[in-house]
């Protein structure tokens, strides 16, 4: 298991968040926990990139979902604000 990282960076359709390593209740370290300090005030879309992800369980999409809600809250009434992009070869769950 590999400890569950974050980075953002701008592109040229906004700002992406891309996560990488395992995101799961064993993996959440003090980096992850300062996803939602960082994203805090974030105004327009953010891409959630997944595909470096290895494994994530409720606690870390509880951690990237709440984050998520901060942006959802500056944005006008019916605007998306996380748009979630998933690899094709991993646009489902698998188990190892």
């Amino acid at each position: 298991m590999s400890d569950a990282v974050f980075n953002i960076r701008h592109s040229s359709t906004g700002r992406v968040l891309e996560l990488s390593g395992d995101w799961s209740s064993l993996t959440l370290g003090d980096q992850a926990l300062e996803l939602e300090g960082e994203l805090a005030g974030a105004e327009g879309e953010t891409q959630l990139d997944l595909s470096r992800v290895g494994r994530i369980d409720t606690a870390g999409a509880y951690v990237v979902l709440k984050a998520a809600r901060g942006t959802l809250s500056s944005l006008p009434a019916g605007e998306a604000g996380i748009a979630f992009q998933l690899p094709p070869s991993r646009s489902h769950a698998t188990r190892k």
